[in-house]
């Protein structure tokens, strides 16, 4: 479920100010030291997608920050030091507006309730405000009531709805759907792979890059789609870690 706040109300011209959180606890901009923790807490919350350190840094890395904003807090208990959540603001380039933002945030499973995910809200909110926000988005699974409470308590409202599928590898019977190929073939359609294609054809990225932007602006988004750049594109996926060739 995607949902949104607009910043564009009356009520964005309040005063906002940290409240005193049921824990002891202060924010500082991230580091990169904290990228670790960032994985264990990230994995704690949603273990079916778990992202390596290597993946957080190549994302991070990959962003070009002189078009598009990008910012992450770390929540930490004062005295203690240990880190219990993080929170972050940046601009999509699917759907880029230099004043319209994505917000994510993590907080420690065995610290969540206790104040820190309103404190780093808080510190995102006033990052939003002082950037002159007109929109933002957060992502939020449906089945994490607390967290959609804690969405609808601060002003945001749902905006569309995703479906997400997903199968086993080792447990699907691809034979099963041997005869779609081969209806393809007869169609004159041919199944090939990146690494044939990059051999072949030095055109490849832009053909891929060309098609893909025209599928993607058919796809339902909260906003009006824009097409990433060619050098965003292929830095965020042909140099992806996770692509197989």
């Amino acid at each position: 479920m995607l949902a949104w706040k607009g910043f564009n109300t009356p009520d964005r011209v309040k005063t906002v100010a940290l409240t005193q959180p049921r824990l002891s606890i202060e924010l500082r901009e991230f580091e990169p030291s904290d990228y670790r923790r960032l994985a264990e807490i990230y994995d704690a919350i949603f273990p079916e997608r778990s992202r390596s350190i290597d993946e957080w840094r190549f994302y991070d890395d990959s962003l070009d920050k002189s078009k598009y904003y990008f910012k992450r807090y770390v929540c930490l208990g004062v005295g203690t030091g240990k880190i219990l959540g993080f929170g972050e603001l940046w601009n999509p380039p699917w759907m880029f507006h230099p004043n319209k933002f994505w917000l994510d945030g993590w907080v420690d499973p065995k610290h969540q309730g206790r104040g820190v995910g309103g404190a780093i809200y808080e510190t995102l909110e006033h990052e939003l405000k002082s950037h002159s926000a007109i929109v933002a988005w957060m992502g939020i699974r449906e089945d994490m009531s607390r967290t959609v409470t804690f969405a609808q308590r601060r002003g945001f409202s749902e905006k569309m709805r995703g479906w997400e599928s997903t199968i086993n590898p080792f447990q699907v019977d691809t034979t099963k759907f041997g005869e779609y190929s081969s209806k393809a073939s007869k169609e004159g359609i041919e199944f090939s792979n990146l690494e044939r294609e990059l051999r072949e054809d030095q055109q490849c990225y832009n053909k891929l890059y060309e098609l893909v932007q025209a599928a993607f602006r058919d796809v339902p988004i909260a906003d009006t789609p824009t097409d990433t750049p060619y050098d965003q594109w292929v830095t965020f996926e042909m140099k992806n870690p996770n692509l197989v060739p």
